[in-house]
């Protein structure tokens, strides 16, 4: 039962865009940075409420001061025996040019790419993220809100079953803790507020029947 439950979460994942949020702001240009992400829904186990330890790794590269490109690998679903892959960019949208109420805004697409290895099956799923970031005190760390906007092509789910929802809206917000060599980052995120959560054999926690609440750690080191 462990194992099907953690293989249901890991498809739960993949349909609604559990990753959190890659790039918020973009790199300078030539800077590169390794990040290790760690963090997922909320379910209760064992009579705890607990994130799911879904784990993967991303590069990011500063193309320009405001264009930034990123890859990421999911290493959870990796044990499964499926290549789940983000290839994205990151766009400066608006630069309010001073430490003020107004915000960073940026623009992200993400290409999901998940390729099982046992049966051959590729599935694409694309991906917008649109930002607004705030420094405060004139300090690098930031505070950012943003919505995630994740595209369904397909007509059916695992097993035949109809696919109702062609999109995945998820809004998140979090905190970058900024140091020389280094970042950290606290998000959370709310998935699928639009989506019924009753219809799973796990019990995921959130504010009502609809949407999972999500918890996420980043940890970043800058080149």
């Amino acid at each position: 039962m462990k194992y099907t439950t953690i293989i249901i979460l890991t498809f739960t994942a993949l349909i609604y865009s559990c990753a959190p949020t890659r790039v918020v702001k973009p790199l300078k240009k030539g800077e590169k940075t390794v990040s290790f992400h760690a963090g997922g829904p909320m379910i209760r186990y064992s009579n705890l409420n607990i994130p799911v330890p879904f784990t993967s790794i991303m590069g990011a590269w500063g193309f320009t001061n405001d264009l930034t490109f990123f890859n990421a690998i999911h290493t959870t679903s990796l044990l499964y025996k499926t290549v789940h892959t983000e290839f994205g960019t990151l766009i400066n949208l608006y630069d309010p040019k001073c430490y003020s109420y107004r915000p960073w805004i940026t623009l992200s697409h993400v290409a999901n790419i998940a390729f099982d290895t046992r049966k051959f099956n590729v599935k694409y799923w694309p991906q917008l993220d649109l930002n607004a970031y705030w420094h405060y005190k004139q300090k690098d760390s930031y505070f950012y809100l943003g919505v995630s906007n994740w595209f369904e092509f397909s007509s059916h789910k695992a097993h035949e079953e109809k696919q109702n929802e062609q999109l995945y809206i998820s809004p998140y917000a979090g905190h970058t803790f900024v140091r020389k060599k280094m970042e950290y980052t606290l998000e959370y995120k709310l998935l699928a507020p639009h989506v019924s959560n009753q219809l799973s054999v796990v019990e995921k926690k959130s504010f009502g029947s609809k949407g999972v609440n999500a918890f996420y750690i980043n940890i970043t080191r800058k080149f």
